[in-house]
């Protein structure tokens, strides 16, 4: 057994609790908690692998910390990809992310603030900065398609469509 199997078999109670708590985000219970549990440390322990390749230790980091930082922050992509049903539109997402901490958490002001805020170019619709507030919250998905006959484009996000 080489060094990196026999970290992470001590890393591993770490690992499913990182999983567990990202499970619960999703499913309080039921059989879907166990699901996304049994998902989520799957995908823990090939984060941690990952990151025990990457780790340096002249950053003074111990190599538990750096890992539990490396996995928690995917943990919360894969939480998110979950509620929203998929991937969603990196830059709405980080640009409303940013507008929700400028405006201290006041969702209605940080949709605002995406439309006049950023720089130009980084700038979002109104409309899309609703379906930012939407994915953010976990109710739409801005990949998400829009229904036949609807008039604009082919999803969410293109198309600004408010949900009601």
């Amino acid at each position: 057994m080489n060094n990196v199997e026999s970290q992470l078999r001590t890393l591993d109670p770490m690992l499913r609790t990182l999983a567990l708590r990202a499970a619960r985000r999703v499913a309080p219970d039921g059989p879907r908690l166990a699901y996304l549990t049994e998902e989520f440390t799957q995908e823990a322990r090939y984060v941690a692998c990952q990151a025990m390749g990457r780790y340096d230790d002249t950053h003074g980091a111990r190599p538990e910390t750096f890992v539990w930082a490396t996995v928690e922050a995917r943990l919360k992509d894969a939480v998110l990809e979950e509620v929203t049903g998929g991937p969603v539109d990196a830059h709405a997402l980080a640009t409303y992310g940013r507008m929700l901490e400028r405006a201290d958490g006041d969702a209605s002001a940080a949709e605002r603030l995406c439309t006049s805020e950023p720089e130009p170019g980084r700038r979002l619709s109104a409309d899309r900065s609703h379906a930012a507030r939407l994915a953010w919250s976990g109710m739409a998905r801005l990949d998400a398609p829009v229904a036949a006959g609807e008039p604009g484009r082919a999803t969410v996000g293109e198309n600004g469509w408010r949900l009601r």
